[in-house]
């Protein structure tokens, strides 16, 4: 679905992208478009995570309509997440400019499934997106149990690093069907 700023440009721009051939654009063209995918899809996540926290801290979390939007808003997240890691792993490691490597960032998906900022920090010093996509579930229930989070925190984290593996290795379709 294409959004379309005020300015007239898109912000996001759609899923269906023409396929790159050997005729046109080359590598660094499909990295740099990569990139740029990556960047227009930052820019709603910062929204969505704005929004997301408003609601956490801001309304009644008892409120059904509240946990309604908040679950659309994770869902949402989750998806964009997925396809920033999708749109970055289409371009070989050794043809990625090193901004394009530091997308999905891990602070937004560690807020997207609420973690507590002091372990988000911890996280963050340690591990990147990429590495703990590299761990077994056992790997990460024992690394986060290190770092002192709860017993919920980690089956939290858990689940959606599952989701997500499952996500960028199968397409998005797998990633609705697992949130729902």
């Amino acid at each position: 679905m294409d959004s379309v700023s005020a300015t007239g440009g898109k912000m996001v721009e759609s899923d269906e992208q023409p396929e790159r051939g050997s005729g046109g654009g080359g590598v660094g063209g499909a990295a740099m478009a990569a990139l740029h995918q990556c960047e227009l899809i930052q820019n709603m996540i910062e929204i969505s995570i704005s929004s997301l926290q408003g609601l956490r801290t801001k309304c009644a979390a008892s409120n059904d309509l509240t946990q309604q939007e908040i679950r659309t808003l994770e869902v949402k997240l989750m998806k964009y997440i997925c396809k920033q890691l999708q749109c970055k792993q289409k371009v070989p490691e050794t043809e990625r400019p090193e901004a394009l490597e530091r997308y999905p960032h891990l602070r937004d998906w560690l807020r997207t499934i609420n973690l507590r900022p002091e372990l988000i920090q911890a996280v963050e010093a340690k591990f990147s997106l990429d590495a703990l996509l590299q761990m077994s579930g056992a790997q990460v229930r024992e690394t986060m149990r290190r770092l002192g989070s709860s017993s919920e925190e980690c089956a939290r984290l858990s689940a959606a690093l599952s989701c997500l593996k499952s996500a960028s290795e199968s397409g998005m379709g797998i990633l609705h069907r697992s949130l729902l």
